[in-house]
């Protein structure tokens, strides 16, 4: 009898961990893939680092002309266009969102401690703790989102892509002022 109780649980919590994992894998997403685009020679497209280090290629293309109305114009440009920084601090700052959501993937660590002084009225008839007390505590914890369902990793992705773009707009930006 006790062995046909414990068979019919092993085959019940079998069934339960099968149809879990099972559940468990259709929650998965696998996000939306596309072909990675072929890569572009630098002389087909400006670097982006080159702009941010105000060593800009793109910048120093009319200087063998030798006009220096020309060079004033566009140093103007660049410098008196608030567009062209914004543009520039919008990249620096979807990286650090994406520094930000790359953080979730690791364990988080929290600390914390307090301390309490209390002081009793002396004129209570029953006062069985001593006068003044005093309470101390300290403490930490810890947390960890495992990434089991790819909400994490989509969020990492979206973040690359939308450093990706921000660094185009920067790019149309760029030759968009010194064009004109």
């Amino acid at each position: 009898m006790l062995v046909r109780v414990v068979m019919n649980q092993l085959i019940r919590l079998f069934f339960v961990a099968s149809a879990v994992g099972i559940l468990g894998c259709g929650c998965r997403t696998l996000g939306f893939r596309c072909e990675p685009c072929p890569p572009v020679h630098d002389a087909w497209s400006v670097s982006l680092e080159n702009h941010l280090s105000n060593g800009a290629e793109v910048e120093t293309w009319w200087k063998g002309y030798s006009d220096p109305s020309l060079e004033a114009l566009i140093s103007g440009t660049k410098e008196g266009n608030p567009l062209f920084d914004g543009a520039a601090q919008r990249i620096l700052q979807l990286r650090a969102e994406r520094s930000a959501a790359n953080a979730t993937l690791y364990p988080s660590l929290a600390g914390f401690g307090s301390a309490t002084r209390n002081r009793a009225s002396d004129n209570l008839f029953f006062n069985f703790r001593p006068n003044p007390s005093d309470q101390f505590l300290i403490g930490a914890s810890t947390s960890w989102e495992l990434d089991f369902v790819g909400r994490i990793a989509l969020q990492l992705e979206a973040a690359d892509a939308l450093i990706e773009s921000s660094k185009e707009s920067y790019r149309d930006l760029v030759v968009l002022l010194f064009s004109e």
